[in-house]
């Protein structure tokens, strides 16, 4: 079979897993909106879609009931234990279910991702339906006063502390790119100063991951990385075990992500303001790209050419003027093959190590359950407990 006949075939089976997924998709949310009691919900929910509803609760001695068996223990059992998941939820999930707790009806759902919408159903915290064509949420009456009675101090705090995890854990993926589960774990302990629930951070970590948080897997996070630049970030943290990973506070961390240019881009701004007749929208979208590109470790004669399909270029003074300007921001840019440090402040003479925290200090973990040390380990890398988070305790 020739390359031509590789790429349409190759063609030709995306187009139908497209299909295959919005097929799935529409079958997800084509349910009647009018039902409002636990069991007419869980009817219209496919065996395999309650399947993960036990799971997920870890509703024990029930694998083997049929569709009928399984809800008729379900109405029994998901208003005891949903507060269980409820402590899974970041701000925009508890917001969600109080509207539908508190009698509103038809809440959208049609900005969410496919893969969070079926989590979500497989927490027991909604179920998705049609309103006049629309995908809108349902919450049944069972469910609703069980979210009344668990909504609480308790789970304000943990809703607070889980939408916390998830900005900093995305923080620290915007100037790392890639950072290992141990030490996501040390720095957000260091930045509360209490042990972290690691059963419950990756939870919720799994939850948001499709769309809050890239991909989670193996033991680390990455920044949406396909496979051959997560190999190649990964060599190169590993080819510099004596830099730790920069110590961001997390005010710094809270704001990491955010569309404004960094000052290393400050001097490549004024001269496009200076050299070229551009408004200033234009100016700070092409600094900020710009300024992504150096933080992913892209080389200045790529990025050198990537302006020249944006700018003309009167004359070698100003390609020399713009190579400058690279030259700094990169060199003042916090970049992911260095751990979130500038190059600038790794060739300064060494800081007393009080002013950089190493990535290996790990405090005690707080748990609300004891993990057996022969248990899979919470985070997903698919290793027991005491051979993944458990061995840096």
């Amino acid at each position: 079979m020739n390359k031509s006949q590789l790429l349409k075939n190759l063609k030709e089976s995306q187009k139908r897993e497209k299909e295959r997924q919005r097929m799935q998709e529409q079958k997800f949310w084509n349910h009647p909106s009018d039902l409002d009691d636990l069991e007419g919900v869980l009817e219209q929910r496919t065996k395999t879609e309650l399947d993960e509803i036990r799971k997920n609760f870890g509703f024990k001695g029930l694998s083997s009931l049929n569709k009928a068996d399984l809800i008729a223990h379900f109405k029994e059992l998901l208003p005891v234990h949903l507060h269980r998941t409820l402590s899974y939820m970041n701000e925009g999930a508890y917001e969600l279910v109080k509207k539908l707790a508190a009698g509103e009806a038809h809440v959208s759902g049609k900005d969410v991702p496919f893969s969070t919408a079926r989590k979500m159903v497989e927490r027991g915290w909604v179920f998705p339906a049609r309103n006049d064509g629309k995908r809108v949420w349902v919450l049944p009456k069972e469910l609703r006063s069980a979210f009344r009675e668990a909504d609480g101090r308790k789970l304000q705090q943990q809703v607070r502390e889980n939408t916390e995890w998830i900005r900093l854990t995305k923080g620290m993926l915007h100037y790392y790119g890639y950072i290992t589960h141990g030490a996501v774990i040390s720095a957000l302990e260091r930045l509360s100063g209490r042990g972290v629930d690691i059963q419950r951070y990756f939870e919720v970590m799994r939850l948001c991951s499709y769309y809050e948080v890239s991909t989670i897997s193996g033991g680390f996070f990455h920044a949406g990385l396909d496979f051959e630049e997560e190999k190649e970030l990964m060599t190169q943290h590993e080819s510099r075990p004596e830099v730790p990973y920069y110590p961001f506070s997390k005010e710094q961390l809270l704001r990491a992500g955010a569309t404004d240019p960094s000052e290393a881009m400050q001097p490549f701004m004024e001269l496009i303001r200076n050299s070229y007749d551009v408004d200033e929208e234009e100016i700070l979208d092409q600094a900020y790209m710009f300024g992504e590109l150096l933080k992913e470790g892209v080389d200045i004669n790529e990025l050198l050419e990537e302006f020249q399909e944006a700018f003309e270029i009167p004359n070698r003074q100003v390609m020399q003027q713009v190579a400058d300007t690279f030259v700094y921001a990169n060199n003042h840019t916090r970049m992911w093959m260095l751990k979130g440090h500038k190059p600038v402040e790794l060739s300064r003479p060494e800081q007393p190590s009080s002013e950089v925290e190493t990535s290996e200090k790990v405090v005690p973990f707080k748990q609300e359950r004891k993990i057996g040390r022969n248990e899979p380990c919470p985070c997903g890398s698919g290793k027991k407990y005491k051979k993944c988070c458990g061995s840096l305790k």
